[in-house]
């Protein structure tokens, strides 16, 4: 099956410095508006939220703690399936909601970074359905492939570029396969349920981060 992404020029880093806080007004990445009431600032929100927040749609802290993931955690047995400590992974995601530039990650475990979770899910509720459909009825692997591409359009532009960046990502993981025993259905298997809003799931409309997320583990107890 041929690949539907190539390698360009890294999407984990918005070029744009400067956002709208919706009024109009400038306000620069990294920083909290002076209208927002809510304490969290990546965790639980709108990509477009956290878009306008800090500037792209994944926040610095995030792109540091994936490269620091991808440096200690690509060949780790069990990486994205194995839980990291639960108090250890609140701890992280407090330090990035404090502070979405966060840069140092030097000393924790991959297991923990791995378990961070910090957007709503990418695919939208509207377009789940759709891709659910065209793997269930589009027989034929090239129109399948064509399909979903088209598809991709109908992504808000924050979610196609994060999901972007999420898959070059989990490539590089996938590369490790032999080592870390997570090859590319493992992977699918473990974030799918984070990615998608599954049908008894849409109703509520609660994203990764919200206390209602869908993990592998309730799938697998349902």
């Amino acid at each position: 099956m041929p690949k539907v992404f190539r390698r360009q020029k890294s999407v984990l880093v918005s070029s744009s410095s400067t956002s709208t806080n919706g009024t109009g007004t400038a306000e620069r990445p990294g920083k909290r508006s002076s209208s927002t009431s809510s304490s969290t600032v990546v965790f639980g929100v709108p990509l477009s939220t956290v878009q306008i927040r800090c500037g792209q749609p994944l926040p610095a802290g995030i792109v540091h703690l994936m490269r620091q993931l991808r440096k200690c955690g690509v060949a780790a047995h069990g990486i994205f399936r194995r839980a990291g400590g639960r108090a250890r992974v609140a701890a992280l995601k407090s330090r990035l909601d404090a502070n979405p530039d966060e840069a140092d990650f030097a000393n924790c475990q991959p297991y923990d970074l791995a378990d961070v979770r910090a957007a709503e899910c990418l695919i939208t509720q509207r377009l789940s359905p759709t891709l659910m459909d065209i793997f269930t009825y589009v027989k034929s692997e090239d129109a399948r492939l064509l399909a979903m591409q088209a598809s991709m359009l109908l992504l808000p532009d924050e979610n196609r570029e994060v999901l972007q960046a999420l898959l070059y990502f989990l490539n590089d993981f996938a590369d490790c396969a032999e080592t870390s025993q997570m090859g590319a259905s493992n992977l699918a298997v473990c974030l799918a349920p984070s990615l998608f809003y599954f049908p008894h799931e849409a109703a509520t409309g609660v994203g990764i981060g919200g206390r209602d997320a869908v993990s592998p583990r309730r799938l697998r107890r349902a």
